[in-house]
């Protein structure tokens, strides 16, 4: 039986949650929010609901339109916010604001193109902690037609990760492993430069010395040598900030 978070007052929902969703129902200035969602999801998006509640893995469902339709039991417990709180609440709500753009990208991407997505993210929890996670938008179809999207949360690359792995003169360095993990995503250099907000000649030194360090010839030969050495391994979104 899914255990869900009972909270049904305003006390304990951090301010800047409510006043986000106040300011993105006042406002119109985003695409994903254009016009006027209906308050009732696609009978079709809540067919997957019993899937999103058994998942282990911290998950929320969305309709095409970003508006949070569940949050499982395991999502509850990563950020510190009920299923109650959020539902109907914006996707965009609980994102850092110097990432709401890229995320909205993302989202879109998912939810009009039918693309799934896989990236880095940063997200401000119940305790006002800003946390680093790596984020899955996976559309969900009926047909040709997304119905929805789904959102897996998995735990970033950390240093203490990298325990595993040591060279003779020490362990990979936090940058090194946030590198590591964007070349996992199949990012480029520009873009991995403007996500960690590098110069790309920067980008460019870290990756040569990952190769040397993971004994690779090539990026994908790096990639795979880091998940062979447990690098790279998925761990779902914990409640203990990053």
């Amino acid at each position: 039986m899914r255990q869900t978070i009972e909270d049904h007052s305003d006390e304990g929902v951090p301010r800047w949650v409510r006043e986000s969703s106040r300011l993105r129902s006042r406002e119109q200035e985003s695409t994903l929010t254009a016009g006027t969602p209906s308050t009732t999801p696609d009978p079709e998006l809540q067919r997957f609901i019993p899937m999103v509640d058994a998942l282990t893995v911290p998950a929320s469902l969305h309709t095409p339109e970003g508006r949070f339709v569940r949050v499982n039991a395991a999502a509850e417990r990563a950020g510190g916010l009920p299923n109650a709180r959020l539902v109907g609440g914006h996707v965009l709500d609980l994102v850092s604001p110097d990432d709401r753009a890229h995320v909205e990208e993302q989202f879109r991407r998912a939810a009009e193109l039918g693309e799934p997505v896989d990236f880095g993210t940063r997200f401000v929890d119940a305790g006002g902690n800003q946390r680093s996670a790596r984020a899955q938008h996976l559309p969900l179809k009926v047909g040709e037609r997304v119905v929805g999207v789904l959102i897996l949360a998995w735990q970033t690359v950390v240093p203490t990760a990298a325990l595993s792995l040591r060279r003779q003169d020490g362990l990979l360095t936090r940058r090194q492993l946030e590198v590591l993990e964007l070349l996992s995503y199949g990012r480029s250099t520009q873009e991995i430069a403007d996500e960690l907000r590098l110069a790309p000649q920067t980008v460019r030194n870290h990756v040569k010395d990952l190769l040397a360090q993971l004994s690779a010839h090539n990026r994908v030969e790096a990639v795979a040598n880091a998940h062979h050495a447990g690098l790279l391994a998925l761990r779902p979104l914990d409640a203990k900030p990053s």
